[in-house]
């Protein structure tokens, strides 16, 4: 069984039955694992076993645990100081989530604002405020999504399922595809104020502050 044969965790099990013909674990030499760092442009491979990774991130990447201070009912524990930011952003800055009148589930805790509309929604964000995350077996990385965990473990072994219909390349998922996918294209434009841009880069640049991206978040 897969699972017994490198000692993942549980939680990895479903991912590596998905792609199993992808893997030939039988012959322990050709199993390499990729580096996720540098947005996952860093060329470092190491065999797979437990913890493989870990080193490398710290000494190459800089990860390691940087708590949140931002609120005292906050446990979150990040593994890298962007990770950190985006955290202190999303989860008590300017880019949460802001209730709605179908939100109707509260945070238990009280110096927290936040509201879902399902209870399922509600556990994940609980688990941000306790830390009770999902950890990858072979490096620094954790997520509260599955879907982020599937994601980085495709880039850790670099499962690329969505083709680019133009050039034939492939990528990890959707999102990167469709960022790809906007090199081919000379319509470069906002899909918040539809404003239209002549370069990938300055569309990026615009989407940071534009104005109409900002007041959905308020």
């Amino acid at each position: 069984m897969i699972a017994k044969k490198v000692g993942l965790p549980k939680e990895h099990w479903d991912f590596f039955y998905e792609y199993r013909n992808d893997f030939k674990f039988e012959i322990k030499q050709d199993i390499k694992i990729h580096c996720t760092g540098n947005k996952g442009h860093c060329k470092f491979t190491t065999e797979v076993f437990e913890n493989c990774l870990v080193d490398h991130m710290v000494e190459s990447h800089s990860f390691g645990k940087f708590p949140c201070t931002k609120n005292v009912d906050c446990k979150f524990m990040a593994y890298s100081k962007e990770c950190l930011k985006q955290h202190i952003s999303k989860f008590h800055g300017s880019g949460r989530v802001v209730p709605t009148k179908d939100q109707r589930y509260s945070c238990k805790f009280k110096s927290c604002s936040y509201m879902a509309a399902r209870v399922s929604a509600l556990e994940i964000h609980h688990r941000v405020h306790e830390n009770r995350l999902l950890l990858c077996q072979f490096c620094n990385y954790t997520s509260n999504w599955p879907y982020d965990m599937r994601d980085h473990m495709r880039y850790h072994f670099q499962i690329k399922t969505q083709e680019c219909p133009v050039c034939n390349l492939s990528f990890i998922n959707l999102k990167a595809l469709n960022t790809h996918i906007k090199f081919h294209s000379s319509d470069f434009s906002c899909i918040h104020c539809h404003l239209s841009f002549k370069t990938v880069h300055r569309l990026n640049v615009h989407i940071i502050s534009c104005e109409r991206r900002l007041s959905k978040l308020y």
